[in-house]
This record gives structure tokens, C-alpha cells and sequence, in this order.
């Protein structure tokens, strides 16, 4: 691609931020960190240990035959590169930094067509040789690249510190600061949505709940816009714990209701850890205690209220629903939807989830609810009258009692013989539903599964948990792909990801604001540094892979990709 860096850059950054805004402010709403040449290499090399490619020989070696094997020379390899998007008259403008402290040294350096400049007045070099126009100025140990000259005179005069922390916390980040953008255009933003949303509800024939809770959602978010202060996004390499990690954090103005709603998302305890089952693929768990604002209860009382309207409408439409037993099926519908949203508008949420892969697969969830007892009424009366019609499956009411809570359950035939080796000859669904919490299992093992789940929740009620996590084990997965795999590549997956093998997803509230990770951990990026080079011979047409590819990168000495003897 014959396209200098800059325009490249340039082009990306600019693709990703809609023409916003029309006032300069202090600093770039935009900025993007690339870390220093040093530190990105010592990642390339970390990720090559862990992936077993060599990662960072393979970028050493396109450098070397970019700059004629002389390497980046000019270059201060300690500093990173930094793009700045500010806010220009009429439309974005994007300068990038780079740390070059020879810049005719540098541009010796690169193929011809990028080394040919002519002077473009006011110590501003054209480089004539790209497709677009490009302008760079040389400011002492950093050289300023963009698209026209007026670009440079908004780049930061000290674009380390306009990147703060972000290049010795990530390897690649962004971050776009929202208060930068002046009020009337985010005001101007919200009521474009606003005409087009309630636009789109009339013409759809939405009645009039439906469009007072679009306005009210707006509302919200025109609120959420006003105090939102950052969003930044980074990816970073954790070479001591040989993982990568994908960070997302939002913070708002100081106090604001907004930086007080996420600050109050602590580790906090929870009647659910049973679902953190260690044996489980999948464990999921929200445990949370965020008091609710005005508008939010105002948005879920009217989305309560809507929800009710139609659900009755629907029942006084349907034919297939009795006359004589109608008020019934209303009156049932209507609480489980009271029981529903009644437990969203409480302050405090604890839920959980457990999906366990093997010979009896199964998925159990469960969590807290407003009034159990209510809601398990109205899903008897619902049963009852299904069953009577012949609609619902014969289901056995109170088929036992566990650990306080009622079980209801239901077995089918499955009928499938390659299922049967999944879930085996039965399924489970199974229903679960006490005074304070209602469950729900499905699979091979439902009911004993969700016993043992209870069990272990009660034993260790109020176990302090993170807020959210989500955390799911490829050892399994790739376990059960092994009886479909002829090749033996995924039961030696299987075997691998024995050992640090998850991805964990977590949200945590930090000071006026909220971070979420993703951590891969080693042998699932191993996984993938195997299945890639074998996917692209494939391509090939075999073991040979194509001239030029990854074949010529020997993988850890011919050793096993997972690290295996």
C-alpha cells in the first residue's frame, strides 16, 4: 500500500470522529497512544513467548526491509507515538507526534517515495512522494505530521504529556474526552436522536407510553453526556502474568450523580457465589448495591406500564386463550411483570449464572426477585392452564423441595443421538422458586446440578464478590470439539487449556468512574497461535503454507505450539 504513515493515520482517526464540533478547546478531544518503540518490542517479545511465534522477529524483519536494513535511525525509541485530534473551523483535524530527533537522518531511512520533500515555507516540508498531500514540521525532538499546514499549528507542544500515562499503561489506547466538545453540539447530537427516534416511533404507530419512554431515555442520556468527562480504551500485554488484557474506563466530572453511580460499584457480598462452580466453562455473577435516581425509576415505571398494556392487549387478542379463564392469565401475566421490574428498581442486584460442558451439559441461572412467593403463583396458574389446554408439557408441580425452595420439573426425551453424547438421553429443565430468589436449570444434570448450586450459595452467603464477572473456561468447549475432531488438535487444546485457559471479563467502580477488563489468558492466545498458521496452510492447499509466510518463523525451535513436551 503506497500510502504514507501519516495519511494512514490520519485516515483512520479521522473515519472514527464524526464532524463534531466547530470551536477549538484546551487539548485534543481525541487522543491516541501508540507506546515508544522500546516498550513495544519488549511486548511484541512477551506475546511472542506466550503465542509461541516469533512475533517480534517477524516485525523486525518488515522494518528491515522498509528502511533498506538501517533500521528507524532519528528515531527516539523511548517515546511514543501520539495522534492528536482536534477540534478544527468546520471539521475535525488530526496531527500525529512522532519522536524523530533527526528528522533528514529518518527520512534517509524510508523508501524514496517517502524521502522526497520540498519546502513548504515556515520551516513546513512537503513530502511529494505520497498519495495525499503531507505536510511535517520539525519542533526539536518531535516532528508534527498532517494533512495541510494550518493541521500543525494545533499540534500539542508537548505531546508526551498530552498522552499522560497512557503509553506506560497500554501498548495501543485511545481516549476521547467528552467534555472537550462544546454543549450545543452534544445538545445538538441528542436532539437529532431525539426528532429521529420519536420520528420513527410514529410512523410505526408507537402509542403514546412508547414515546414518553424514548423521551425519557433521552433525557438520561442527554444527562450522562453533560457529566461524562472520559472514555478511553487500551490494550496492554501483562508479561508477568503472560496475559493480554483489553481495558475500558469511563470516568465522569467530580461530583456528579454520574461519578457517584459508578464510584458505588465496589466489591460488595453476594448470596449467590455457588455459581462460581470451579468445574462449570462458564461462571457468571452481577452482585451490585447502586441506589437508583429519579429518572431511572421514572424510565422502568413507564416501561412497566407499557409492558402491561400490551401483554393484556395480547391476551384479550388471542384466540387460543379461553374467554372463561382470561382474568386469570391477565391477572398471572400482570404480576410476573410487576415481580420483574419491581426487582430492577431495587438498589441492590445479585445474579448468577453456571454452564457446565461435558457428557450431561447444563445451564443453571438464578437471582434474587422481589416477591418470590407472588411470582411463583402466577407461574403456577400459568402451568395449570397450559396443562389443562394441552399448550405446556407436563410438568411436575412441586416435585421436591431443596434447600428452601420448591423445585418444579419437567423431563423430555432427546430424541438426537449425536446430542445424547452433549446432554445424554434425557433433558432436565428444572424451576426453582422461593421467597427471595427463583432458579432455573436445563440439561443433561439440571436438578442435581442446581442442588449442588444452592448448597454451595448458602455456605458461603455474603461472600464479598467483584460487581460483575464473567468467566469462561475454553477447556471444556474444546473437550467436547474433540469428539467431533478427527485431527487431534483440539483434544491437545483440551489438554493445554487444563492450565490458564480463561478469558475474565470484570467491572469494577473506581474513583468518579468505571473500568472493565478483559484478560486472555496464555494458553487461550496459544490456542490461537497454533489454530492461525494451521488455518493458513489449509488456505495453501497444505502443510507448505505459502512462499514468504509463516513457515519461514520456526516456532519455538519445532517444539510444541502449547508448550508441551
Amino acid at each position: 500500500m503506497k500510502r504514507s504513515l501519516a495519511s494512514l493515520v490520519a485516515v483512520i482517526l479521522l473515519s472514527l470522529t464524526p464532524s463534531l464540533a466547530r470551536a477549538q478547546t484546551d487539548g485534543p478531544p481525541v487522543v491516541v497512544s501508540i507506546a515508544g518503540y522500546d516498550q513495544l518490542m519488549k511486548s511484541m517479545t512477551a506475546l511472542s513467548a506466550i503465542v509461541g511465534m516469533p512475533l517480534d522477529q517477524m516485525v523486525q524483519q518488515q522494518i528491515t526491509g522498509l528502511t533498506g536494513g538501517q533500521g528507524l535511525q532519528g528515531m527516539d525509541k523511548s517515546k511514543p507515538i501520539v495522534g492528536a485530534l482536534n477540534l478544527g473551523d468546520g471539521e475535525p483535524t488530526v496531527t500525529l507526534c512522532l519522536p524523530i530527533t533527526n528528522l533528514q537522518q529518518f527520512l534517509g531511512t524510508l523508501p524514496p517515495p517517502f524521502a522526497q520533500t520540498e519546502d513548504a515555507g515556515g520551516g513546513v516540508l512537503k513530502l511529494t512522494g505520497t498519495p495525499e498531500p503531507t505536510y511535517v514540521k520539525d519542533a526539536g525532538g518531535w516532528v508534527y505530521v498532517s494533512d495541510s499546514v494550518e493541521n500543525l499549528a494545533s499540534a500539542p507542544a508537548d505531546p508526551a504529556a498530552t498522552a499522560g500515562d497512557l503509553p506506560t499503561k497500554y501498548a495501543v489506547a485511545i481516549q476521547a474526552s467528552v467534555q472537550a466538545l462544546p454543549k450545543e453540539q452534544r445538545d445538538g447530537l441528542i436532539s437529532f436522536l431525539k426528532m429521529q427516534a420519536v420520528q420513527n416511533l410514529q410512523q410505526s404507530g408507537a402509542d403514546p407510553i412508547q414515546i414518553n419512554v424514548m423521551n425519557k431515555q433521552l433525557e438520561r442520556l442527554q444527562k450522562i453526556s453533560d457529566e461524562i468527562n472520559q472514555v478511553t480504551a487500551g490494550l496492554a500485554i501483562d508479561e508477568a502474568a503472560k496475559k493480554v488484557v483489553l481495558e475500558f474506563t469511563v470516568t465522569a466530572v467530580p461530583g456528579s450523580q454520574t461519578a457517584a453511580e459508578y464510584s458505588a460499584l465496589k466489591d460488595g457480598p453476594t448470596n449467590f457465589a455457588g455459581f462460581l462452580a470451579p468445574n462449570a466453562a462458564i461462571t457468571g455473577l452481577v452482585a451490585y448495591d447502586v441506589p437508583k435516581n429519579d429518572e431511572d425509576l421514572a424510565i422502568l415505571d413507564l416501561q412497566q406500564q407499557q409492558a402491561k398494556t400490551k401483554a393484556l392487549q395480547n391476551i384479550d387478542a388471542d384466540p387460543g386463550i379461553p374467554g372463561d379463564v382470561k382474568a386469570i392469565v391477565k391477572d398471572a401475566v400482570g404480576t410476573l411483570i410487576d415481580v420483574g421490574f419491581n426487582t430492577l428498581k431495587q438498589n441492590k442486584f445479585d445474579a448468577g449464572l453456571a454452564v457446565f460442558v461435558d457428557d450431561k451439559s447444563t445451564m443453571v441461572a438464578g437471582g434474587a426477585v422481589s416477591d418470590g412467593a407472588a411470582l411463583e403463583t402466577a407461574l403456577k396458574q400459568i402451568i395449570d392452564i397450559g396443562q389443562k389446554d394441552g399448550s405446556i408439557p407436563p410438568i411436575n408441580l412441586d416435585a421436591l423441595t431443596h434447600g428452601g425452595y420448591n423445585f418444579h420439573t419437567m423431563i423430555l426425551p432427546v430424541p438426537i443421538p449425536q446430542a445424547q453424547g452433549f446432554i445424554g438421553p434425557q433433558l432436565e429443565v428444572v424451576l426453582g422458586t422461593g421467597a427471595d430468589a427463583i432458579f432455573i436449570g436445563v440439561g443433561g444434570n439440571a436438578i442435581a446440578q442446581l442442588k449442588s448450586i444452592i448448597d454451595a450459595s448458602q455456605a458461603a452467603k455474603g461472600q464479598t464478590v467483584t460487581p460483575f464477572q464473567l468467566n469462561i473456561a475454553l477447556a471444556p468447549f474444546a473437550a467436547a470439539a474433540a469428539q467431533l475432531d478427527e485431527s487431534g488438535a483440539a483434544a491437545q487444546a483440551a489438554q493445554s487449556l487444563q492450565q490458564n485457559g480463561s478469558i475474565r471479563i470484570t467491572s469494577l467502580g473506581i474513583e468518579n468512574g468505571a473500568v472493565g477488563r478483559i484478560e486472555i489468558e496464555e494458553n487461550v492466545i496459544k490456542s490461537i497461535g497454533m489454530v492461525v498458521p494451521m488455518l493458513m496452510q489449509a488456505g495453501a492447499g497444505g502443510p507448505g503454507g505459502p512462499p514468504g509466510g509463516l513457515d519461514d518463523f520456526p516456532t519455538d525451535n519445532g517444539a510444541d505450539p502449547f508448550g508441551g513436551n
